[in-house]
């Protein structure tokens, strides 16, 4: 299936109508790739969002009123009788000139999203908008953006962070089916998709690592010298002190 069948299948999912049989096939479709995960958070985030945004009710009335009007100022004219069509045609266009400014309010105040990639035998380090600052190891990709209430971030490979502290807006690393959640400390992870585990050693502070969903619970504390390994087939979490 092409993917924007998908994006309609999690859209439905996001408004309540998605049956249990196209339940069960976007969950399959999930568990193929983090990408695909990866769409259905920030169209989620885009859903939130949308629902915060006032759009004030068309006056289609008012609007034609003033039309009216217009017309009325001007030279003697041939009398033009208005139908019911013509004013359905006329709310029409008027609901979508109006989802049009919507459209443009949003696109320029959604956040920018800043992507780092690194090839086979290639390192990079980043300093992130906010002031950390990231060491990726070969092979991985990072994506960042800043939303109102956190930094989120998606990892697929290995990166180091050292985390500028902000209490207000946690720094959350969304990695495979899981997420770990800080507030400032320095700490890696190791997140190769063709890996078994993903693998995480916190240096200076203390995270937070929950699955992927559970990022407000309270996850499994680890603790700076300690490092922990996930299991993906398994989905647990083993902490070990070093």
């Amino acid at each position: 299936m092409k993917e924007d069948v998908f994006t309609n299948l999690i859209a439905k999912k996001l408004s309540g109508n998605l049956s249990a049989q196209e339940e069960q096939l976007l969950r399959n479709w999930l568990s193929d790739a983090p990408e695909h995960r990866y769409l259905q958070e920030d169209m989620a985030k885009v859903w939130e969002w949308s629902s915060h945004v006032k759009m004030p009710p068309a006056d289609v009335g008012s609007a034609w009123k003033k039309v009216e009007q217009k017309l009325d100022s001007g030279k003697p004219r041939l009398q033009i009788r208005v139908n019911k069509f013509f004013l359905m045609a006329a709310s029409f266009l008027l609901l979508c000139v109006m989802a049009f400014l919507l459209r443009d309010t949003f696109l320029s105040s959604a956040p920018a999203v800043l992507v780092l990639e690194t090839g086979p035998s290639e390192k990079l380090t980043h300093t992130l908008p906010d002031g950390s600052v990231v060491v990726l190891n070969s092979n991985s990709r990072l994506d960042f953006a800043e939303l109102p209430g956190e930094r989120s971030l998606h990892l697929s490979g290995e990166g180091f962070f050292e985390v500028i502290r902000q209490p207000t807006r946690p720094f959350i690393v969304h990695c495979g089916n899981t997420a770990v959640r800080v507030l400032g400390t320095s700490f890696n992870i190791r997140a190769y998709e063709e890996e078994e585990a993903i693998e995480l050693y916190v240096q200076e502070g203390t995270v937070s690592w929950n699955r992927a969903g559970e990022v407000g619970a309270q996850g499994t504390l680890v603790t700076a010298g300690m490092s922990a390994t996930f299991n993906i087939e398994e989905e647990t979490i083993m902490v070990t002190d070093l």
